[in-house]
């Protein structure tokens, strides 16, 4: 009997709290879901400043190239004025650290003029076997490589080639190597004060080009996204969110978002772990205990 009583005192005792923790598990929800929402529209933001920033770093560089592929006294000079165009490129290079090199080269991929002083077995790279290059002189237009290994710089850079017409034909190519060593730190202080944060940029083939606050990736991890689903999901809606997924280089399950740099084709994935979600929970807690 006594039995009995105690159980429907304890069932009274649960139906009685059963509404507080309803209503608890309801506000736990919406704290959720607003939190989760803020997580994601803060990588979005993080995604459009760093799509940004690639923008524009590389118009900037399409647009020196073109100066330069415009400037009369260099199509005055490129068969016979190798010093005068050394000069030149030397003088643009200088206050453009971002650049490793500028170059001009002939229709057949060699060199004309570089703003390095090339050794002689340098002088004799041919560029001709690009695909970049035969692409240039193909559609005539200005066009930017996927990263690549510089054959003259043995660094990391993306190729700009913009052709230098005469009587409206393509006579030579400028070539501007730009260092990815210098887009990768620039990105890493858009997220210097976030240390849960990671950034990683992908190519028009989906290679993967920069990683935050890691070296650059080697042949095979440079493959390691090909086969995200979220990846041909961004090319063809122009972004995608990524939710509890497990990506190479993070540690733990992520949360964020990746958008496409239309205008060049890459794509840039901002994520940060799952666990972020309940920082502010944690934060507090902490300061509870600290203050105790």
């Amino acid at each position: 009997m006594q039995r009995k009583f105690k159980i429907k005192l304890l069932v009274v005792q649960l139906l009685s709290i059963l509404p507080f923790l309803i209503f608890i598990f309801y506000l736990f929800d919406l704290w959720y879901d607003s939190r989760r929402s803020s997580v994601l529209d803060d990588n979005i933001d993080q995604a459009t400043t760093i799509v940004e920033f690639l923008n524009k770093s590389l118009d900037v560089a399409v647009t020196v190239g073109k100066v330069i592929a415009t400037d009369a006294s260099i199509v005055e000079n490129l068969t016979s004025g190798e010093n005068v165009l050394n000069e030149k490129l030397r003088n643009i290079n200088s206050i453009k650290h971002e650049f490793f090199a500028i170059s001009i080269l002939d229709r057949s991929g060699k060199f004309i003029a570089h703003s390095a002083d090339l050794t002689p077995e340098q002088k004799l790279i041919n560029y001709a076997d690009r695909d970049y290059f035969q692409e240039t002189l193909r559609t005539k237009k200005t066009f930017i490589s996927n990263p690549v290994f510089g054959r003259v710089t043995e660094q990391p850079v993306v190729a700009i080639n913009v052709p230098v017409f005469k009587d409206e034909e393509i006579v030579a190519v400028v070539r501007i190597s730009y260092s990815l060593d210098y887009l990768k730190g620039e990105i890493e202080k858009t997220i210097a004060e976030s240390a849960y944060k990671t950034i990683i940029v992908l190519d028009r083939k989906n290679n993967i080009v920069i990683v935050t606050n890691r070296p650059l990736p080697n042949k095979e991890e440079k493959l390691l996204f090909s086969n995200f689903e979220f990846i041909a999901s961004t090319r063809e809606n122009n972004k995608a969110y990524l939710d509890n997924l497990r990506l190479p280089f993070v540690n733990e399950p992520s949360i964020g978002t990746s958008l496409l740099a239309s205008e060049y084709g890459w794509i840039v994935v901002s994520v940060v772990p799952v666990s972020e979600i309940f920082a502010p929970i944690w934060k507090t807690q902490s300061g509870i205990f600290n203050s105790g």
